[in-house]
């Protein structure tokens, strides 16, 4: 998929920007990866602390709800400040969060830790900041079919990640299997500072010409 994603751009398209499309399909398919995951740790959640699947539930309502309104604010923060920082800072909220998870002896701690910190990650680590990257990357021709393969590389962590959860809760423990994902959270620190910093190119500067740049003047006109 990666391979493919490579071949539909230009072939006058930088290093650069082929490092853009690849770390942002890492980087989703990581983060997508994790939250699908998280259901394999209410059985032995509840069989250690007692949590029921109603409060596994609300915390995981938690942060789908963070992830939703959070995801157009960190948006506008990732076309103001550019992709990597807010990136770099929402795996470190990704990673705390499952943190929080792993050291939890109550409900609250899972409802704020994979709740708030976590949905804050899962927000700035997902398709509002990467796709906005990834099209701004790519010249207007190309941007739906790329768009489209960095987004469906979302589904490839669970491949992975999913049996790989399974297995460490098995040989090691729940709380264990969390500290290791802490680790594949913080891996998009690394990968976000892989990908660099967004420079204009030619692509940038013709799409530019002809989109608004305030996004309040985009929300008056949806308004009107």
């Amino acid at each position: 998929m990666i391979r493919s994603a490579v071949r539909s751009i230009p072939s006058q398209a930088s290093l650069h920007t082929t490092t853009i499309i690849v770390a942002a399909a890492a980087i989703l398919s990581i983060c997508m990866g994790l939250r699908q995951c998280m259901g394999l740790f209410l059985p032995p959640m509840r069989a250690d602390i007692g949590l029921s699947a109603s409060e596994f539930g609300l915390a995981m309502a938690i942060q789908n709800l963070v992830w939703g309104l959070g995801q157009p604010f960190i948006g506008m923060l990732g076309d103001r400040h550019g992709a990597r920082p807010v990136l770099i800072a929402s795996a470190l909220s990704y990673a705390g969060g499952l943190l929080m998870m792993a050291f939890s002896q109550s409900a609250l701690g899972f409802d704020i830790g994979g709740g708030v910190v976590a949905g804050l990650g899962v927000a700035g680590t997902g398709f509002g900041v990467l796709v906005g990257t990834v099209s701004r990357a790519v010249p207007p021709e190309r941007r739906s079919q790329t768009v489209g393969l960095v987004s469906a590389a979302g589904s490839l962590g669970t491949l992975i990640l999913a049996p790989l959860g399974q297995a460490l809760i098995t040989s090691f423990g729940w709380r264990n299997a969390l500290l290791a994902f802490v680790a594949v959270a913080a891996a998009m620190v690394f990968i976000a500072i892989a990908m660099g910093s967004e420079r204009a190119n030619s692509c940038q500067v013709r799409s530019r010409v002809q989109e608004i740049d305030s996004t309040t003047e985009i929300l008056r006109r949806e308004i009107a």
